[in-house]
């Protein structure tokens, strides 16, 4: 299996049977809120995405479903691969951009994908990280387990899980691949929290959510038991003043 990682949650995933692009998207995104890095040159990005087999699209947010960068890599024809959701509004906007081939793959499903490939969805299991309660029960995000030849590969992408839904994916993998040679998540979030609030101690404030942050890491880290580890993301220009 080789994995590149491009930049925010654009990953490419090659196994000896399948070539699976995982929400491809570059460039300006949050109506020109933040901007990708590193920069690359578009052919470049067009020509390591030719060869894909699948896409991967964990949820509709515009940093993640491009519809400009998939029409012009030519991806739009390619097999889709989203989260059985109960709301059909990823379905509905992958058919009103062209796309004719989506596979809606159940969660926590051992899906045949090609020859000795084959995925799992782990769709949106707590509407938020922290683990508080809220009436709001979203059902939007997603992640990708990808096995291939004995190796397994975990990317979490934005999809909020608490410290319990990582031991249930970490059991979930034990039980059905034995275990995880790779993974990618976050280690904190996109906020402007606290750098934008002006009434409080930014600093410690900052201090804080770092080690909380890395506490947190940590704590997941020796939940998965991955071999490998890479964090999600990147570096982001933020535009304007």
């Amino acid at each position: 299996m080789h994995i590149n990682h491009f930049s925010n949650s654009f990953i490419k995933v090659v196994t000896k049977d399948a070539v699976i692009v995982c929400d491809p998207w570059v460039g300006f995104a949050n109506y020109g809120g933040w901007h990708s890095c590193p920069e690359y040159k578009f052919d470049d990005l067009v020509n390591a995405v030719e060869d894909a087999t699948h896409v991967y699209i964990s949820h509709v947010h515009n940093d993640h479903l491009d519809p400009d960068f998939l029409s012009k890599a030519k991806l739009l024809d390619k097999v889709f691969l989203i989260n059985k959701y109960n709301n059909p509004v990823m379905r509905n906007r992958l058919s009103y951009i062209g796309v004719k081939d989506v596979i809606e793959v159940p969660s926590f499903t051992d899906f045949r994908l090609l020859g000795e490939t084959s995925i799992t969805i782990v769709h949106q299991m707590t509407s938020n990280s922290a683990c508080k309660d809220d009436p709001i029960n979203f059902d939007i995000d997603s992640s990708i387990i990808v096995h291939s030849k004995g190796v397994t590969f975990f990317n979490q992408v934005d999809n909020p899980l608490s410290q319990d839904d990582f031991k249930y994916v970490s059991n979930y993998i034990k039980k059905t691949y034995g275990k995880l040679d790779i993974a990618c998540f976050m280690c904190g979030a996109a906020s402007e929290y606290p750098q934008c609030f002006v009434n409080i101690n930014r600093y410690d404030e900052k201090n804080r959510i770092i080690k909380d942050s890395l506490k947190k890491l940590k704590q997941t880290l020796d939940y998965l038991s991955p071999a490998n580890f890479f964090l999600a993301g990147g570096t982001y220009f933020i535009p304007g003043k």
